[in-house]
């Protein structure tokens, strides 16, 4: 089999799995139905100009840009913890700098068991078991709820 087939067969497989998974939980109150910037990750910054993106929805699905291609997964709240389930993406090539913040941006989100909102600034801080501020996030918007 080529490496095409295989990659297509692999995210074929990914995206069966993502869509088969099991009902996801509800988020946090606060961040249902929002949509979050990335500022920066680990503290090293992001590339001028790529986003890396953000979105949950009432039923705990995270969608967003990781700054070249877009992803999906589940999300995660219990007793004050927040983790997020294996990612899913396109497969697009981009420049090795905004390659280089998806892979952290993705490594991160999959690194992340808490988060705190500064009360102050509204920014949104995800951290990782040792209590590491990890990702900070702007908010973008709330999202409306569709009109029928």
């Amino acid at each position: 089999m080529s490496f095409k087939h295989r990659t297509i067969a692999a995210f074929a497989a990914l995206v069966a799995t993502a869509c088969a998974s099991e009902t996801p939980r509800d988020p946090a109150p606060d961040l249902a139905d929002t949509q979050w910037v990335v500022e920066d990750i680990d503290n090293s910054g992001v590339v001028d100009r790529v986003e890396s993106t953000l979105s949950i929805d009432a039923g705990g699905r995270a969608t967003g840009s990781g700054g070249c291609n877009r992803y999906f997964g589940d999300v995660t709240f219990a007793n004050g913890s927040l983790s997020f389930g294996e990612i899913g993406s396109t497969r697009m090539a981009c420049p090795e700098a905004v390659m280089d913040q998806e892979q952290r941006f993705f490594g991160a989100l999959s690194a992340t068991t808490a988060y705190r909102q500064d009360a102050l600034t509204g920014l949104l801080y995800f951290q990782d078991e040792e209590g590491r501020d990890i990702v900070r996030l702007r908010r973008m918007r709330k999202i409306e709820a569709e009109e029928e």
